[in-house]
């Protein structure tokens, strides 16, 4: 079973918690997107991601201190929107975590 949600707006890079041991399926285009956001002005990122100046802001100092590459948080431990906080991933146990 695969299950698709959403990323949330606020995020936190912990490396520490939980270390990824594999490298995302889709790093390649994930890559592609980021050259490409980074191109584009403020105003062009408001537009895309409909979100708030303050938004916009953060995503572009997060852009800039990517590191695809090395600094991996999983969705689950990163994330902080509520689909996310109702998994309670604090509670999921190492089989649990390893499936999803």
């Amino acid at each position: 079973m695969k299950t698709i949600i959403s990323p949330a707006k606020k995020m936190v890079v912990n490396q520490e918690s939980f270390l990824a041991k594999t490298k995302p399926d889709f790093l390649e285009q994930a890559k592609i997107l980021a050259d490409f956001l980074k191109r584009q002005e403020a105003d062009r990122l408001k537009q895309i991601w409909e979100a708030s100046d303050k938004i916009v802001q953060e995503g572009i100092s997060q852009l800039k201190t990517m590191d695809l590459e090395n600094a991996r948080t999983p969705a689950i431990v990163s994330y902080g929107g509520i689909q996310y906080q109702y998994m309670a991933p604090d509670l999921f146990t190492e089989p649990a975590l390893i499936y999803i």
